[in-house]
């Protein structure tokens, strides 16, 4: 049984990370992660209501929501 688990764990991970990748895309493209030209923030955009906006500042991560 060993060999089958360390058989089926890289296709595992390999289509996690597809999934993610392609997941994040799809948002992208219909707009719902929003990229901001030349900073380096991005939004977020939850249900159409709320935005989660995500910053990058020196040494640390800031997180602004607005309703």
């Amino acid at each position: 049984m060993a060999g089958l688990d360390t058989m089926i764990f890289p296709f595992y991970t390999e289509y996690w990370s597809f999934l993610v990748s392609s997941c994040y895309f799809l948002l992208e493209l219909f707009g719902a992660i929003r990229d901001r030209a030349g900073t380096e923030c991005f939004e977020i955009r939850i249900f159409k209501s709320k935005i989660v906006r995500l910053c990058k500042a020196t040494n640390d991560k800031r997180r602004t929501t607005n309703n």
